[in-house]
């Protein structure tokens, strides 16, 4: 029995799999972004950035709760506790980690606010998760690389700082 993405022709699939329709391709042609993907971009920016304020407030507020619930000190005397001063450490670390892993994305608001899409074109290459496209490398997740065969020529519409593709078509 055949998957209902099976039967979709590739470019189908490839816009099923990075959510892009025939108006972002169009859009991103001209060198814009369209409203939907503005609003899915930010949409993307502000839950890793919610993501990293937990990471940073996690440790740290666990830390003084379980200091000041344990000691029955003063709040003062909590802020400044060495077991509370292991949790804001905790805590920057575990941001420090999160911004490396994910700085790209921390990028997004630049990116949408210029509203440029870089056009990259050319044969692709698959290393692991990357893809080389010329000399750029693109992150692709497993399942979306799939879709993309070594050696055919691609368009991939992207954002210049973040490297994040907004959509893919084959060239010629």
């Amino acid at each position: 029995m055949k998957k209902p993405t099976q039967e979709l022709t590739p470019i189908a699939q490839l816009g099923l799999a990075f959510h892009f329709t025939s108006e972002d391709v169009r859009a991103n042609r001209d060198g814009r972004l369209t409203l939907k993907q503005r609003r899915e971009l930010l949409a993307q920016f502000w839950s890793t950035l919610f993501i990293g304020l937990l990471l940073l407030l996690g440790p740290s507020l666990a830390g003084l709760i379980l200091v000041w619930w344990g000691t029955q000190n003063s709040l003062g005397d909590v802020l400044t506790n060495n077991a509370s001063l292991a949790g804001y450490l905790t805590g920057a670390i575990a941001l420090t980690f999160y911004v490396v892993m994910n700085y790209k994305l921390l990028l997004l608001p630049l990116d949408i606010m210029r509203g440029r899409v870089l056009i990259l074109s050319g044969p692709v290459k698959r290393h692991g998760l990357y893809l080389q496209v010329r000399h750029a490398q693109l992150l692709m997740e497993a399942a979306t690389l799939d879709l993309i065969q070594d050696g055919l020529q691609y368009t991939f519409y992207i954002l210049p700082r973040s490297r994040k593709i907004l959509s893919v078509e084959f060239s010629e």
